[in-house]
């Protein structure tokens, strides 16, 4: 999965948490696209890039219809690997959570909230991955 298309999912995975995100989507008639690529991104194995991103559309632009912005890329994505917000450097202790499905690049760091967040595609018993910083 290119780095666009998980910056995109890593922006609708945080709005999943907010309450009204579900009846929005669903208003704009694109609840089932929605749970079809919920359904594709906690399936076995790696989902099919083309219909993710599809359905990542078909999300958003139903999102816009309801007068809300897109799911653009953040600045600073680089491929490959999980980013941290600017000024976090590498500690001893847990410095925040990263997606447990490796699916997208959302991170919500230990300032964010004192209790492990969770994955809005993956439901509510998918805890966010603990970010345990590397190196000396």
């Amino acid at each position: 999965m290119d780095e666009v298309t998980r910056e995109r999912l890593g922006l609708l995975c945080g709005q999943l948490g907010w309450s009204s995100f579900r009846m929005l989507i669903a208003s704009a008639g694109a609840e089932a696209q929605l749970d079809g690529l919920l359904v594709l991104l906690t399936g076995p194995g790696d989902p099919d890039d083309t219909l993710v991103t599809e359905l990542l559309d078909a999300v958003e632009d139903a999102y816009a219809r309801q007068g809300m912005s897109g799911l653009t890329a953040r600045d600073g994505a680089s491929s490959g690997t999980v980013l941290l917000p600017p000024g976090i450097t590498g500690q001893r202790t847990l410095i925040g959570w990263t997606c447990p499905l490796d699916r997208c690049n959302r991170v919500v760091t230990a300032d964010e909230t004192p209790h492990p967040p969770t994955c809005g595609a993956h439901g509510p018993d998918g805890r966010m991955t603990p970010y345990p910083p590397t190196g000396p």
